[in-house]
């Protein structure tokens, strides 16, 4: 293990963190959060960041905050966000970073994952750490990571993870006094995947949720446009876990969903569904964990009495939260990139339709098209693309039109 360097006011002991589901922070001391506004601080810690993977360079200080924000019933949740100062912080800036962490265990959330002792199983955060973070902290620019799937694990609910990330700026802007960011700091948001959904929809539910707010520009990469095209597309390849951990995040919410499973989940099949309970999508360190490799090739719909049936007769509900577009028009300029052949957050024409739709109402958009790639392999050449529209958005510097590129996916440093 490889110890990150210490913060200056880091905790004055080091202790292995708790698991979310053994740690008291994770939880509201009363029920007086339900009248608090979407937003409100209830809890603040500091903690240490660093992974046996690749340590981050020196941190000034780490926090993070439980804060109140609402699910997609439109009532009171609450979510853990953490925030990374840099030396040399520009206190007047921070970017959200929202890493696809794909499970519906809050054990595996970043919050958990990004801190020093934290099991690897919760590792994902771990690796976008390594292969985007870090260079925005090298750069100085602080960074915030929320828990954008909330206390209840909703993966895929992308109404929650909006509501979610709006709420974790809205607590950062009001936590000058904990980590001494501006309460008027320019706030950008990247993410790739999940990640890069939970900026989408937080662009589009931005202006109806919290127009106080401002956001200054997002990069976002192998957006999901549709969920049920998704699931689908995921059934009998490598990604086929991920449409068995679409099943088990609305089931975590919406529980005429879970109902539904329970009547028609084939019993032979139920210990492969338990898996996603069970255990996060991944662990760099272990080949044979993670439901993404234990149910890899599964044929999800095969485990269904009724087939298909689990997508066609939960059209509206999949639609209202996991289809693109429908709820509002992000205000704010977008660097975006996709590959045109993603196996998994099918298909580019959708995603082509999306992005025309928001610029014929105005969007200044870069569209980056990784001829040829894959969900896998589409992310990081984008990187490059979204640090440069990122730092720009900072400096003010923003697109006033639209312009799509078309470029081979080779890895750009």
């Amino acid at each position: 293990m490889f110890p990150s360097a210490g913060a200056i006011s880091q905790p004055r002991a080091f202790e292995i963190p708790l698991a979310p589901h053994r740690d008291s922070f994770y939880t509201p001391d009363d029920d007086g959060w339900l009248s608090q506004p979407p937003g409100s601080i209830l809890k603040s810690r500091q903690v240490t960041i660093g992974s046996a993977l690749t340590p981050p360079p020196g941190l000034a200080s780490a926090h993070q905050l439980l804060y109140r924000t609402t699910d997609v019933h439109e009532s009171p949740s609450y979510a853990v966000t953490t925030i990374m100062i840099p030396f040399g912080a520009k206190l007047d800036r921070f970017l959200v970073f929202l890493t696809g962490y794909d499970s519906v265990l809050n054990d595996c959330s970043p919050s958990y994952g990004l801190q020093l002792g934290a099991s690897t199983n919760a590792s994902e955060s771990v690796v976008e750490m390594q292969v985007a973070m870090l260079y925005y902290i090298r750069k100085g620019i602080p960074l915030v990571v929320p828990d954008f799937l909330q206390h209840t694990a909703a993966f895929i609910v992308n109404p929650n993870a909006a509501y979610a990330v709006l709420d974790s700026m809205r607590a950062v802007l009001r936590s000058t006094h904990i980590t001494g960011l501006s309460d008027t700091a320019t706030i950008a948001m990247q993410g790739y995947s999940q990640g890069g959904a939970a900026a989408e929809w937080a662009g589009e539910f931005h202006r109806a949720y919290a127009p106080e707010v401002q956001i200054a520009g997002a990069a976002i990469g192998g957006l999901p446009t549709n969920i049920s095209k998704a699931f689908l597309a995921a059934e009998k390849n490598i990604y086929a876990g991920i449409a068995a951990g679409m099943s088990a995040g609305l089931s975590n919410i919406f529980p005429a969903f879970a109902a539904y499973v329970d009547q028609h989940l084939l019993p032979e099949y139920k210990p492969l569904y338990e898996i996603v309970y069970k255990e996060c999508i991944v662990d760099f360190y272990k080949p044979v964990y993670g439901f993404l490799s234990r149910l890899f090739l599964q044929n999800i719909t095969s485990w269904y009495d009724n087939g298909q049936g689990i997508i066609s007769d939960n059209l509206e509900l999949l639609d209202e939260i996991g289809t693109a577009g429908l709820h509002g028009i992000p205000d704010f300029p977008m660097f975006m990139w996709k590959g045109t052949a993603d196996e998994i957050a099918v298909n580019i024409e959708d995603h082509d339709a999306l992005v025309q739709k928001y610029c014929d109402a105005g969007v200044s958009i870069q569209y980056l098209r990784i001829v040829k790639g894959l969900h896998g392999t589409s992310g990081l050449p984008g990187q490059p693309g979204a640090r440069e529209f990122i730092m720009n958005v900072f400096e003010g510097d923003t697109p006033t039109e639209c312009t799509t590129e078309d470029k081979f996916g080779l890895i750009e440093t």
